[in-house]
């Protein structure tokens, strides 16, 4: 149970590290829908920014998620930012395979022992990267709906006066 709740925390740290390096191009993607909204062209909307902003997280999730490591590394891992020598990862596999001697059986039962201190500890251990910034790209594509939509370069019409509706009407009698 253990083993997976750091394969969890390892998961979602290499998802944020995973945004962290590829932000850029979800900006480029806002940058261009932007444009595109302001053009005038109808599939560029809020809803196109929100989509494609999910797809990007839920793309860096799945890619973390794929590449995560197996329980005795994740453990190892662990083990390692922590200062300790791959004493909880040992332990797992002792556990996993069955501990066979009494040396084994020993290392098992003091982990076990430990274990719920160093939990309490992982965070702190395994940390995520600092990713606040990247709440930016929200703030993007709420300043996405500011733009006008469609106008483009063209200019508004102008309002007619009263005159310029009898004009307009008497040039279409013509």
């Amino acid at each position: 149970e253990a083993a997976k709740r750091v394969r969890h925390r390892l998961i979602l740290r290499k998802t944020v590290l995973l945004l962290l390096r590829t932000w850029p191009y979800a900006a480029l993607g806002l940058l261009l829908l932007t444009i595109a909204r302001w053009s005038g062209f109808g599939f560029a909307t809020v809803g196109s920014g929100i989509l494609l902003l999910f797809l990007w997280l839920l793309t860096c999730a799945v890619w973390a998620w794929r590449k995560a490591p197996a329980p005795y590394e994740a453990c190892s891992f662990w083990d390692r930012a922590a200062g300790r020598s791959d004493d909880f990862a040992n332990a797992w596999w002792f556990e996993d395979r069955g501990a066979e001697d009494e040396g084994q059986r020993w290392h098992l039962q003091r982990q076990a022992a430990l274990l719920p201190a160093a939990l309490t500890k992982l965070r702190h251990d395994v940390p995520l990267p600092d990713a606040r910034w990247l709440s930016l790209l929200v703030i993007f594509l709420g300043l996405m709906a500011l733009v006008p939509r469609g106008s483009g370069t063209m200019l508004p019409d102008a309002a007619l006066t009263d005159a310029d509706k009898k004009a307009a009407v008497a040039e279409a009698k013509k």
